[in-house]
């Protein structure tokens, strides 16, 4: 029982009679209808952006410009890549095959074009088009957007790589998100995200979207459970028809991974009966494919010397309780899974790690009074817990963070190997922290009819018999903020309405952990953190390529210097604006590091045969009696 659902009419309309909230309604749909057949004709475009059977969307939904209804997304940020994603909707039935122009630039116009390409889709893979970007540089800002045959353009997408891997960064921030349904409320934290400026990317921990529909928040009529490729593929199209989803995605890069709502239709599953809805996830979310490997979705992503980002699947590769019984035999992760894990973690040289986590890893009590809160996550699965918790103790240099998704409410753990271990005992120590920022719209206690005094009174009773817990609740929806830093990290939450469209949020708390400490402090965070801003960030002891960029002199201008043809496989050519007696040609890949190197003498053209460098991007350093410039070299 939704605790506004008998509301739900005052809440749209409260000065309208029953009968007038009716011809509303209609009238409403009506308008929509009419709206979407003047679009189509206006476009030449007689498909519709809404999911095959669907007559009406609910408040605050429409599709966006053609033929791009969907908008764009990017993801998976790496140094040198980054994915970008559109839909292109076909004009017709008989259309068979479509090809779409993407372009990348540093500023919004497209006046600075870096990477520019051509991709094809087609039915099979429902229209999408997903591009692996290459040769951009790291720690970057970029913007990029789609053309479609006929010329009409997609809106402009914004994304950001990852910093390279000698970087040394003074500050990263993350939003954190989880259980996003589009049927429990309106995505105002979406909304919220997309207007943030201080983030790197958003990190979403799975349930992005919801097999089984709930009441507040459908179209007309309400969708089934989807149960084949049509069905889940029709299920992403209608997430992407909520504008507040599209603006997130615009603006940042995801990191995301699935859970059991992105994946299953009823109850338990099996590798025979996901394969679908894997392939509508990995056709409509900006992840990046291993070929041959689409169940695979755990991987790392680096962010400079600060952080490693390590992001696993407890869903796909688990075993279940009622199939092993003793809890100490199960695995959540898969032996091959759970080895790669702990290589990442030994292996990793950052400063901090982040681990992507769908279920709760703290050890949590709840009592006889909780049946409503049933804590599905590694409670079920202690020995591989502690494997790993013994790996964080013995095996990495700590600072370790994981963040979770799927409960539903908001929690901050210490991390101890056992903590019902004596006072005294080192197992009671904790050698990570746990963040859980609550769902975005999911339902929590209150929608479940636990009275909110009661929900307040739990809270206190789960701190009392779970002393590892920092800070819970049980009832705000929203989202979080992740604020590295060398010396410390802080957790904030972040919580927004859901029942209603607003752009009011409110900061609740924040909680620190210092580097070397593993625990979070007593003293709470009591205002949100600020960022250091983005051309402040790295550090300047650092050697990077864009550092070569910006050291020329102005006598010799970069314009003057001729680099062509680029990109090719090796051949170059480079022209000077007239002859210099000693000139010396310097080629870097996106680390800084020299991995060519030519001179000349006497001469305004020079011929450079560079061999057996990989494709990717470098910057060329031309130095001409003295004077010096930096250029982009495109290898292919």
């Amino acid at each position: 029982m939704r605790a506004f659902s008998k509301n739900k009419q005052k809440l749209y309309y409260p000065i309208f009679t029953k009968n007038n909230y009716i011809l509303r309604f209609f009238m409403k749909k009506l308008i929509l209808i009419l709206c979407l057949m003047a679009a189509s004709i206006a476009t030449g475009y007689t498909q519709s952006p809404l999911p095959d059977g669907v007559i009406s969307l609910p408040d605050n939904m429409y599709p966006g410009q053609a033929p791009f209804y969907y908008g764009v997304a990017s993801g998976d940020p790496l140094s040198d890549r980054v994915i970008i994603w559109t839909h292109v909707m076909p004009a017709n039935l008989s259309v068979t095959q479509q090809t779409v122009t993407w372009q990348v630039a540093t500023d919004p116009n497209f006046t600075q074009l870096v990477r520019s390409g051509t991709a094809q889709t087609t039915a099979a893979r429902d229209w999408t088009v997903k591009v692996d970007v290459t040769g951009l540089a790291p720690y970057h800002n970029y913007y990029y957007r789609f053309i479609a045959a006929d010329g009409r353009t997609s809106v402009t997408g914004k994304t950001r790589t990852a910093p390279a891997a000698n970087q040394s960064l003074n500050n990263l921030r993350f939003a954190v998100v989880s259980c996003t349904n589009l049927f429990s409320g309106y995505f105002n934290g979406y909304r919220r995200i997309g207007h943030r400026t201080d983030i790197d990317a958003v990190i979403h921990l799975g349930d992005y979207i919801y097999n089984k529909p709930d009441d507040f928040r459908a179209p007309v009529p309400a969708p089934t459970k989807p149960e084949t490729l049509a069905e889940w593929r029709a299920r992403h199209q209608l997430y992407l028809l909520d504008p507040d989803l599209r603006w997130a995605k615009q603006n940042h890069p995801f990191i995301i991974v699935w859970d059991n709502h992105d994946l299953f239709s009823t109850g338990k599953t099996s590798p025979d009966n996901i394969g679908d809805a894997i392939r509508a996830f990995r056709e409509w979310v900006p992840v990046r494919d291993v070929p041959g490997k689409a169940d695979i979705i755990y991987r790392k992503l680096n962010y400079g010397t600060l952080l490693d980002i390590v992001m696993i699947d407890i869903k796909t590769k688990r075993d279940y309780p009622e199939d092993v019984a003793n809890p100490e035999k199960r695995t959540t992760l898969g032996q091959e899974q759970r080895a790669w894990l702990e290589e990442q973690l030994v292996n990793s040289t950052t400063k901090w790690r982040i681990i992507g986590n769908q279920k709760l890893f703290g050890t949590l009590a709840v009592g006889d009074d909780f049946e409503w809160f049933n804590n599905k996550g590694w409670d079920a699965y202690p020995a591989e817990r502690r494997s790993i918790m013994r790996t964080l103790k013995k095996r990495t240099k700590g600072n370790n963070m994981i963040v979770t998704g799927d409960a539903h409410v908001s929690i901050a753990n210490d991390l101890p190997i056992d903590h019902t271990a004596p006072i005294w005992s080192d197992k009671r120590k904790s050698q990570a922290v746990e963040f859980l920022p609550t769902s975005l719209t999911s339902d929590n206690g209150d929608e479940k009819g636990v009275a909110v005094a009661a929900l307040r009174a739990a809270e206190v009773i789960l701190r009392t018999i779970n002393p590892h817990i920092k800070y819970v609740d049980l009832q705000k929806h929203g989202y979080g903020i992740l604020d590295v830093r060398p010396d410390r990290s802080v957790a904030e939450f972040w919580y927004v309405n859901k029942d209603k469209v607003t752009d009011n949020e409110k900061f609740a708390k924040g909680l620190k952990v210092k580097s070397g400490k593993d625990k979070w402090q007593d003293n709470d965070v009591n205002s949100p953190t600020t960022e250091i801003p983005f051309a402040q960030r790295l550090l300047k002891n650092t050697r990077t390529t864009q550092t070569l960029l910006n050291k020329q002199t102005e006598k010799l201008q970069r314009s003057q210097v001729k680099l062509f043809p680029n990109p090719n496989e090796g051949e170059f050519f480079i022209r000077l604006p007239q002859q210099f007696s000693q000139i010396k040609i310097q080629v870097y890949n996106d680390k800084a590091e020299l991995v060519f190197k030519q001179s000349a003498q006497d001469t305004q053209r020079v011929n450079l045969k560079i061999k057996n460098l990989p494709t990717g991007k470098y910057y060329i350093k031309v130095l001409a009696d003295g004077q010096e410039v930096v250029k982009h070299m495109l290898v292919k």
